[in-house]
């Protein structure tokens, strides 16, 4: 079993859907704020959530970079770690 960390930005309203879409979920409680922090009004800033998705295979299935960017979101880091946690390959 393979562990993928994703880390993506954005503002505005959080694109649920792209949990679905990529197979993955909230890799733990600041994510799941950082999904859930309101939406609009002054200040509100871009944020940062860090998503895990898990695998079977290090290759099994990608991070759907484009589709993120077309919500508004970017990825900035993917990071691919083995059963042993060991680092395998990581994207920023």
């Amino acid at each position: 079993m393979y562990r993928v960390i994703i880390i993506v930005e954005g503002r505005g309203l959080f694109p649920l859907d792209m949990l679905r879409y990529d197979a993955c979920f909230p890799s733990d409680f600041k994510a799941v704020a950082g999904i859930g922090s309101p939406a609009c009004g002054p200040g509100r800033h871009e944020r940062e959530v860090k998503l895990c998705q898990p695998r079977q295979t290090a290759t099994e299935r990608q991070v759907t970079v484009d589709r993120w960017k077309s919500f508004g979101w970017v990825v900035k880091s993917i990071q691919v770690f083995d059963k042993r946690n060991k680092l395998l390959k990581g994207k920023v």
